[in-house]
């Protein structure tokens, strides 16, 4: 059998087999735009088949899979940044230092430009539809990469102001199993999926936030 070919007999990987039904689906369906993430990593993961997207984007990186991606913040970056292509600009929101100069190293590799996205004043004005403090730095970083997206379709847009849809979008997401709150009677549940150190601790100020929401009346805690 070739090196990277598989048998009749044999199936891809679960997410790898995803992967190519999805890519499937867009095809067939003439999709315009697809915004795709990662599964594991970057350099290596199925999802990066694709020669020349027109944007790509980094959130901020914990330590996470480290059987595949290594043990250190370091090579968890070098994997991430496996995305980045030449003549798509990449961004990314703030890291740590060790993580912020291998995403520059590997820019610089593969003969892009990497951009570091601070929260954007106008999101900072909403209320965005995805719960936590942190996900202003998502936010800021979604309108970066959509407004580059754009510009590379020939669609100029402002950040100041937002445009109406990227406003409507913000305000409007949501994402179950994510700073999510569910109500049973007189019982709120606060769920999260986070599962790396950093995801724990905003997961955990974001819970500290609902809390504050809570007074005392009668010696018990009411909730609004």
């Amino acid at each position: 059998m070739a090196e990277g070919k598989l048998a009749p007999e044999q199936k891809p990987a679960y997410f790898r087999f995803l992967t190519m039904v999805a890519l499937h689906v867009y095809l067939q369906e003439g999709v315009d735009t697809v915004i795709l993430e990662v599964g594991v990593g970057g350099e290596y993961d199925s999802t990066n088949i694709i020669e020349k997207p027109t944007v790509t984007g980094v959130t901020s990186l914990g330590i996470d899979h480290v059987a595949i991606l290594g043990d250190t913040i370091e090579k968890i970056a070098w994997q991430k940044a496996g995305i980045f292509k030449k003549g798509a600009k990449a961004f990314t929101v703030q890291q740590k230092e060790g993580a912020m100069q291998v995403l520059l190293d590997r820019a610089k590799e593969r003969e892009t430009t990497l951009e570091l996205v601070e929260i954007n004043p106008e999101v900072a004005k909403l209320k965005l539809g995805l719960a936590g403090s942190f996900q202003q730095s998502n936010a800021s970083l979604a309108v970066a990469l959509v407004a580059d997206h754009l510009q590379k379709l020939g669609i100029n847009v402002s950040s100041k102001p937002l445009p109406d849809l990227f406003t409507k979008g913000l305000e409007q997401a949501t994402w179950p199993g994510r700073c999510q709150i569910i109500r049973e009677k007189n019982v709120e549940w606060c769920i999260d999926g986070a599962h790396t150190k950093e995801s724990v601790e905003v997961a955990a100020q974001w819970f500290a936030s609902v809390l504050k929401e809570y007074v005392y009346r009668d010696n018990d805690f009411i909730t609004f």
